[in-house]
């Protein structure tokens, strides 16, 4: 099979143990989560059903760093050649995020692939003809996910639009900070501790870029970064938390700064 790239399947089951699994797009169901090892394209993919929650997505990301860095020993040999990068999916925003939408577009043609398993759940590109027949089975599964998407597309859509109003006064005090010699850490904390006393069970994370994520158990709160001693939100920030705790966390940030 040399120069063949392949190609596996995994369930993340409970304890965070990942199982291979037959490649089969039917596998993406609303309560897995699936982690696809693409050769081909050098990425793990994992793909997030939409009731997966924050604990469960975490610990699949993990597992899927592990394939990442150190592949997957499938029988008698290591699968998983220089993989560089993974591609993360949450289920709930595609339809609805345009960047996840479109990362579910470019993981469309790896589902959709039609595939030989050449033993232990590991796939190869099929070349033969009969092998092809089965591939328009599972077509309109994978067109149903952001068909059954967009209903909810309205409520964050709308909400997105009256919190940016909210959003845009947060870092206008900043100047003030910037002539008291605040710390990027301090105005860090600040805002911080200021969605803390709205929502519990918070998950923190840095980026590569010093952008910072603060998340919880039912999906993304905001994500930020200080530039010029202002904290500048990105786009989708606060998308699903209610204006008036939008309103609440502005004013604790700014109690906190004075």
């Amino acid at each position: 099979m040399a120069g063949k790239n392949f190609v596996m399947m995994f369930d993340v089951v409970e304890g965070g143990i990942v199982e291979p699994i037959e490649f089969d797009k039917g596998n993406l169901v609303p309560d897995k989560s699936i982690i696809v090892m693409d050769e081909s394209n050098k990425i793990v993919w994992l793909w997030h059903g939409s009731r997966r929650g924050l604990v469960s997505r975490r610990t699949a990301l993990r597992q899927a760093q592990s394939i990442k860095g150190h592949g997957y020993q499938a029988g008698n040999a290591i699968v998983g050649r220089d993989l560089n990068q993974i591609v993360e999916i949450d289920d709930r925003k595609v339809g609805r995020e345009p960047e996840t939408t479109e990362l579910f577009k470019r993981f469309e043609p790896v589902i959709n692939g039609v595939y030989e398993n050449i033993g232990s759940m590991v796939y190869i590109v099929s070349d033969s003809p009969a092998a092809v027949k089965p591939k328009p089975v599972p077509v309109p599964e994978t067109k149903a996910t952001p068909e059954t998407a967009p209903a909810p597309a309205p409520a964050p859509k709308t909400i997105q639009t009256e919190q940016r109003p909210v959003l845009t006064p947060v870092p206008v005090p900043e100047p003030i900070p910037l002539t008291m010699g605040l710390s990027e850490a301090l105005i860090q904390g600040a805002v911080i501790m200021a969605v803390s006393t709205q929502f519990k069970d918070l998950w923190i994370s840095q980026k590569p870029d010093n952008t910072i994520a603060v998340e919880h158990m039912d999906g993304k709160i905001c994500t930020f970064k200080i530039e010029g001693g202002q904290v500048k939100y990105l786009q989708g920030s606060f998308a699903e938390v209610p204006k008036e705790k939008q309103e609440a966390i502005e004013a604790k940030f700014n109690e906190y700064l004075e």
